[in-house]
């Protein structure tokens, strides 16, 4: 059974921009970050942001999208792992949103590649580092 239930998700912010050739090659490269708030009332909220460029000439292609995720918290995890546990059940719609959107303006549906986040070290900002 899941720690998480996601409610609903919507995108936040979106730009597209596509100047590429029709004979244009790219070749893409995709950035993310993910960031969790928890609430008293047993919810989180995910907020996810997906940048896809072409490396080579980022002004011809990109897609810069923040979806945004609530959950309902069914039981009590370590936060790290509910952390986890959305990312796992949001990333599936922003690769979606992404593909769906790109293929809607003409050009091939882009793919963003599969996330191992299990795999991932998760950033956490610890304020005695800084204070030093």
């Amino acid at each position: 059974m899941n720690a998480l239930i996601l409610k609903t998700y919507r995108i936040t912010d979106l730009k597209f921009q596509n100047h590429a050739t029709a004979t244009g090659k790219s070749k893409l490269e995709t950035k993310y970050t993910y960031q969790v708030k928890f609430a008293n009332n047993h919810t989180c909220r995910g907020e996810m942001k997906i940048l896809v460029t072409d490396q080579e000439n980022p002004d011809t292609l990109t897609v810069d999208m923040t979806m945004v995720g609530i959950f309902e918290i069914v039981a009590e995890q370590d936060k790290e792992l509910l952390h986890k546990e959305s990312f796992k059940q949001l990333y599936p719609f922003a690769r979606a949103a992404v593909s769906t959107i790109s293929s809607t303006t003409g050009i091939l549906p882009i793919i963003i590649p599969s996330v191992d986040i299990d795999a991932q070290d998760i950033y956490r900002y610890n304020p005695e580092l800084f204070s030093k």
